[in-house]
């Protein structure tokens, strides 16, 4: 009697789990499926309940989370939409009332960033194939990790203070985040794989960028922009009836982000006059905004109206294949990232890079000979556009000047390099000795050295030190307002 109750008790529970990840992993399937909705001034409680009985799922309101953050559960929805996934629609809805949602208890569950925040998930990666740089060498996992933290949400990794953290463990990496951050951790792997079978197929040709999963829709809404031509002729007429009229041209959902606009106090009801003929949809759009201070982004697979500094804090992971503009023939360990990175960070929205305190990063993934940037869709075009220009001017090396190259990087790898950076900002210089301290303590297994020298700090490392290590301690000494007076000068050890 006791074991059949036992065994009554371990299938029940057997049933339960699997039950349970049977819900969520319907769940999941059905926020990939396409949705048309119209809403006018519609209670978020009867979407929840319209989008349940749709697609015959638990939909369920966290109303502890919206008390706490004061937010009512019939807060007023507008919104049409047509064919875009379940996923972005919820975005698009929950986002204006700084709401969010996540897969719990077999449910979907709108609550706030906050709460979301804190529900961890820790997920293995399999990363065999990914950290191997060359063969017979160490596989480099940190080089890994450091891609995958500086890209996919940098303020949320436990390094930085954030929540998040990741483990390696044999070949694979344990990582614990919240269910939408490892969605952009799997699509990033995806991607990187994709790069890394992209640089060994060998006379194939390799693409110029490599999307994330989750924007290859976003990017071909971003083409269409780009070649749809329009004509637009318009008396007084308010905005909202302009981009009603190009929409229908276009054949695409153009949303006004309303929240912005209010935040920023400005009238989408304002009359506009404009007479422009046959010019592509993104030209239009731009002289249509840029005189209301306003822009477009490509949001959750519509176009959004909204303002410059919403857009900006939107930023998108994208892979570069540079294999050709960085190999002198030398192999993986001495390519010249750094005159490339140096092109890129510098020409291209210099104020918005990392090591000067803006949101966009730029990793080196040197397994596929690639660059991963995380920027705005604007600054990526700008990125793309300059890396044709640079091959268009690239010459192929002959036999000799190859075996050239190899000699000088082979020196170069041994040779002693040192990054002087010195005090820029106003009032008293820091104590330097203390900023040397926190670089040895920070950055205690990186192949770099440290010392205080007058009021300058001197970096030393050896040329083949990557520039993904040498960055952490330049956005470090950045943030005390120190700038690198002179870089990667050679011969220089008498200074330590």
């Amino acid at each position: 009697m006791c074991r059949s109750l036992y065994t009554l008790l371990l299938f029940v529970s057997v049933s339960q789990v699997f039950a349970a990840e049977t819900g969520k992993h319907r769940i999941q399937q059905v926020l990939k499926d396409p949705v048309t909705a119209d809403f006018v001034e519609t209670p978020l409680s009867d979407v929840t309940m319209f989008l349940a009985d749709l697609f015959k799922i638990s939909v369920m309101i966290d109303q502890h989370a919206l008390d706490e953050a004061e937010i009512s559960r019939d807060a007023p929805v507008t919104i049409a939409v047509k064919g875009v996934q379940l996923r972005s629609l919820l975005h698009l809805i929950l986002e204006p009332h700084e709401l969010t949602w996540i897969v719990e208890d077999n449910s979907l569950v709108v609550t706030t960033p906050k709460v979301a925040e804190t529900q961890l998930v820790v997920q293995t990666y399999k990363v065999r194939g990914l950290t191997e740089v060359s063969a017979g060498e160490i596989p480099d996992t940190d080089s890994l990790i450091e891609v995958i933290t500086s890209t996919v949400h940098p303020a949320s990794w436990d390094e930085v203070g954030g929540p998040g953290s990741v483990v390696p463990f044999q070949d694979l990496l344990v990582i614990r985040q919240s269910a939408a951050i490892h969605e952009q951790i799997h699509d990033l792997l995806t991607a990187l794989r994709l790069a890394l079978e992209s640089s060994q197929a060998g006379g194939k040709k390799v693409p110029e960028s490599i999307s994330l999963q989750q924007d290859v829709t976003g990017d071909n809404i971003r083409e269409k922009v780009g070649s749809t031509m329009v004509t637009v002729q318009f008396q007084d007429t308010p905005l909202r009836e302009v981009l009603e009229y190009l929409a229908n041209t276009a054949r695409l959902t153009i949303l006004i982000d309303t929240t912005a606009l209010n935040d920023a106090g400005i009238e989408n009801s304002a009359p506009l006059t404009v007479n422009l003929e046959n010019v592509t949809l993104e030209s239009a759009l731009r002289r249509l905004l840029r005189p209301m201070e306003l822009t477009y982004q490509v949001h959750n697979e519509v176009v959004q109206i909204t303002t410059p500094e919403v857009a900006e804090s939107q930023s998108i992971i994208r892979l570069y294949p540079v294999r050709d503009l960085v190999d002198y023939g030398a192999g993986i360990a001495s390519a010249d990232y750094d005159s490339l990175i140096e092109t890129i960070t510098s020409i291209v929205a210099p104020q918005t890079w990392e090591f000067v305190g803006g949101p966009g990063t730029l990793e080196v993934y040197a397994p596929a000979w690639c660059l991963a940037v995380r920027q705005t869709a604007e600054v990526h075009s700008t990125i793309a556009d300059l890396l044709r220009q640079l091959r268009e001017k690239h010459t192929t090396l002959t036999d000799e000047q190859k075996a050239q190259a190899q000699k000088l990087a082979e020196q170069r790898e041994q040779e002693i390099c040192v990054d002087i950076y010195h005090y820029v900002g106003e009032g008293e210089s820091p104590a330097v000795g203390e900023i040397v301290e926190l670089l040895q303590e920070v950055l205690i297994n990186q192949p770099l050295e440290f010392r205080a020298v007058g009021n300058r700090v001197v970096v030393k490392y050896r040329g083949r030190t990557s520039w993904n290590v040498r960055s952490k301690a330049m956005i470090i000494l950045q943030g005390f307002q120190m700038q690198a007076e002179s870089t990667g000068g050679f011969g220089c050890g008498g200074l330590f």
